[in-house]
């Protein structure tokens, strides 16, 4: 047996493989429902869903049909808006209508009284629609049970609703007769504008009765508030002056006086502070120029400067000891002590006089402090007086002006011949409605067809996600977690199937060869080269797939031998149907192999039959003499295929798959449940065998498309395939057999 697949990249490339479809198929399970799995569902099942459809369509016409129809009449109402000022104290309540209002009359319109009111109206009690009189149970019920039970009915047919976020109301009533829905619609919005009306007559009464004994009340408290407050003035001696604060009404001289004299406190007191910084300023002789400015002081200094020029002009001709020197320096002298004697006798004048200012500022100022804490002491004295004059006074303003406004109001419900407007309008009358409300049928039968067509995918589509079947090549790759080599489709005579093998233009033929290509390229130098065709249970289309791919890679050049592995239960035959030495005997013997090889009917095909059948044969391929067979055939033939036995129950397959290089499982579609191929294959894997794919035989590709391909490159009426091969005539057994020979 070669190891080249093996050990040169092959098996490298199909663990990639079946990673590769493993990785897909988890990705697959971990989405949503796919666009092509709903066709699918569609394909498959359309005739369940249409069933379904068509079932609940027609009961739910008959229904629609039998149904009475009921009319419906809508009327539509204005809700204005009105200020609520029963009592206008003092503004409380100023409101216009708001949604919570708004609510409250759709509130009122559903009220039990209301709706008592417009059955009495129209003696609705008999009415057939909305009273049970035809039974003999309602002859035997009180007044009281039957306008509870109309009351109950009635409220069932009665829809109010706000229109939007406007203020229209819309109240609509169903009934069989047309125009009995619109009469009890009108005489509904009629009686409640009545009520309304009513109801606001006796709020009006009532508030004019609660004003005048309110009236009474107030006006006895506000004349005891007045005398209290008069008392009060009087025993303590405030002064009451129009419009002016009662302190400075009682004592108003003391106030202006306190006011005046702070005023003319601040002045004295700014002029104490500037003469008396005058004053300290003389004591240091930091006088201004404008103090030491005088005509004598001037006139001196004025001397002396044209003196001294005169010296500094002489100087320059004489010296200091000259005569006339010395007597220009005495006269300077001379004006330097009399300036010196004028300039203290102005300094000591006006220190005199700043010191006699200093001391009448801050006399005054004494004097006005003094009068000015006389007039705070009287002052405050009045405003604690005036404290509680303030308490009852403001009581008195607080009860006349309760005592206005209980008046103005009174006048107001008096004179007024309008209780107001109601707050509530009828806009739109109901009229008698031409068509029926309900029931909908058009609508009816639209929702039955989409809700039914719904629950028909539904009810088809959970039967898919319940049937673990493999029927298709997404199963495959789904549900199996597998490669998928190959599709072979239901051929069209199952009976003749080499006749329609040996034709190339059939898609039984053009699939096998799409598998052979598959195989070819799934590894290194064309691929496995010793391959064994299983399936988890006979009659999966095993034996013909192993004979057809040996075929294909025959009719591609490739030299093929095609060994039948399955001993207990051989397929090939040769000769006359008779079998010769066979697996069995080349494996217990030393039979040279070459002689055990068959010619088959086809150009490089040869077949090892499987020989005579025997007990063991699990034992027999386990033994060395096998793997012997496997090299001398990798040696001798470009291809070997190896029809294996089935993988459950028997241990004959994974003893196979150990030792050939590449397993292909045959699954028939639709046969088989997930988990039992899912054990063939896990039994397979554990005894080392390299399964490289699935096929998926006897595949229905009708309306499938899956094998448009096919019929596009050959069409449907394709001509017969003329060949120059043998005439085939398969043998027909309880287990199909083919004579190769």
């Amino acid at each position: 047996m070669t190891e080249n697949y093996a050990s040169q990249g092959g098996a490298a490339r199909l663990t990639d493989r079946l990673d590769t479809a493993n990785r897909g198929s988890n990705d697959s399970n971990t989405g949503l429902i796919s666009f092509w799995q709903v066709i699918s569902v569609l394909r498959r099942w359309w005739w369940l869903i249409a069933l379904i459809m068509t079932i609940i369509t027609a009961v739910t016409a008959v229904i629609l049909f039998r149904i009475t129809p009921v009319y419906q009449a809508t009327s539509l109402l204005e809700v204005r808006q009105e200020e609520r000022n029963v009592i206008d104290v003092s503004a409380v309540e100023s409101v216009v209508v708001d949604r919570e209002f708004l609510t409250t009359q759709v509130e009122l319109l559903q009220s039990q009284s209301l709706i008592q009111d417009t059955i009495e109206s129209l003696n609705l009690l008999s009415d057939p629609y909305l009273a049970n009189v035809e039974s003999e149970e309602w002859s035997s019920l009180s007044r009281e049970q039957r306008m509870r039970s109309v009351v109950d009915r009635f409220d069932q047919n009665l829809n109010v609703s706000t229109v939007g976020r406007s203020l229209l109301i819309e109240v609509s009533f169903d009934h069989a007769n047309p125009r009995k829905a619109a009469e009890i619609t009108n005489a509904l919005t009629e009686n409640f504008i009545s009520n309304g009306l009513a109801r606001k007559f006796n709020s009006t009464a009532f508030a004019r009765d609660f004003l005048e004994e309110r009236l009474k009340t107030v006006r006895a408290s506000l004349e005891a508030a007045e005398r209290q407050l008069v008392a009060y003035a009087t025993e303590n001696g405030i002064i009451i002056v129009s419009g002016e604060d009662p302190e400075e009404s009682s004592g108003s001289l003391d106030i202006t006086a306190l006011k005046t004299l702070s005023a003319e406190l601040t002045t004295a007191s700014i002029e104490r502070v500037s003469a008396q910084t005058a004053y300290e300023q003389s004591a240091s002789n930091n006088f201004g120029a404008d103090v030491l400015d005088s005509d004598a002081l001037s006139r001196l200094k004025s001397e002396r400067v044209a003196l001294n020029s005169e010296y500094l002009e002489k100087q320059a001709l004489y010296k200091p000891g000259f005569p006339e020197m010395v007597e220009l320096k005495g006269r300077i002298d001379l004006f330097d002590k009399e300036i010196a004697m004028k300039t203290a006798e102005i300094v000591d004048a006006q220190r005199v006089d700043l010191k006699l200012a200093y001391e009448q500022a801050l006399s005054k100022e004494q004097n006005l402090a003094a009068r000015v804490r006389a007039l705070k002491a009287s002052v405050v004295n009045v405003r604690e007086k005036s404290i509680d004059y303030n308490i009852l006074q403001r009581q008195v303003e607080t009860e006349r002006t309760q005592y206005d406004a209980l008046l103005a109001r009174l006048k107001e419900v008096s004179v007024s011949d309008d209780l107001g407007s109601n707050l509530v309008e009828v806009v739109d009358r109901a009229q008698s409605p031409k068509n029926p409300f309900k029931p909908d049928r058009l609508r009816g039968l639209l929702l039955a067809l989409l809700l039914s067509g719904g629950l028909g995918f539904a009810i088809a589509y959970a039967i898919e996600m319940i049937d673990d079947h493999v029927k298709s090549p997404d199963d495959v790759k789904h549900k199996l977690g597998q490669v998928i080599m190959g599709v072979i489709p239901m051929g069209k005579n199952p009976e003749d199937f080499a006749t329609e093998l040996a034709n190339p233009q059939t898609t039984t033929a053009e699939a096998y060869a799409s598998l052979r290509t598959n195989l070819q390229f799934s590894g290194g130098d064309g691929g496995p080269r010793i391959i064994q065709v299983t399936s988890t249970r006979s009659g999966e289309g095993k034996s013909v797939t192993s004979l057809a791919t040996a075929l294909r890679f025959a009719g591609a050049g490739h030299k093929t031998l095609l060994i039948d592995a399955d001993m207990r239960l051989p397929t090939f035959l040769d000769g006359a149907g008779q079998r010769s030495v066979g697996l069995s005997g080349v494996l217990t013997s030393s039979t040279e192999f070459k002689d055990a090889v068959k010619s088959t009917k086809y150009d490089l095909l040869s077949l090892l039959p499987s020989g005579t059948i025997v007990p063991n044969p699990s034992e027999i391929l386990s033994s060395s003499r096998f793997d012997a067979l496997l090299d001398w055939a990798s040696e001798n033939y470009d291809y070997v295929i190896v029809d294996g036995p089935p993988v459950l129950g028997l241990a004959d397959a994974p003893v196979l798959g150990a030792k050939v290089d590449a397993t292909l499982l045959v699954v028939e579609t639709g046969r088989l449940r997930t988990p039992n191929i899912k054990a063939s294959l896990d039994r397979l894997v554990s005894s080392g065998t390299k399964v490289l794919g699935v096929v998926l035989t006897k595949y229905k590709a009708q309306n499938k498309g899956y094998m448009d391909y096919y019929q596009y490159s050959y069409g449907n009426d394709a001509s017969q395939y003329k060949t120059s091969q043998k005439k085939q005539t398969p043998e027909r057994k309880a287990k199909r057999k083919f004579s190769l020979t």
